[in-house]
């Protein structure tokens, strides 16, 4: 298969930047990035589907989604609190 990618010139410049680096093709390159983002994809789909086997957690996880759509019920921490 043969994929055309028309990129701003300075995405083009980091790319052969990065694929340089790793001693790589951009092809090669490039195709790595695409491999990488599938298998995250899977990756969440996976847990999603896995999560969503028990009720309680598929209402639990539709309930925070909601909430963060609408901005309610929301814990907000400083940075400082996180430590």
């Amino acid at each position: 298969m043969m994929i055309t990618i028309n990129l701003k010139p300075e995405i083009e410049a980091k790319i052969k930047e990065k694929a340089k680096l790793q001693d790589l093709s951009i092809e090669k390159y490039i195709e790595i990035l695409i491999e990488k983002e599938i298998e995250s994809i899977v990756s969440e789909v996976d847990e999603t589907a896995y999560l969503f086997k028990s009720e309680a957690n598929k209402n639990r996880l539709l309930n925070a989604v909601e909430n963060v759509e609408h901005q309610t019920n929301l814990i907000e921490l400083s940075l400082e609190e996180i430590e």
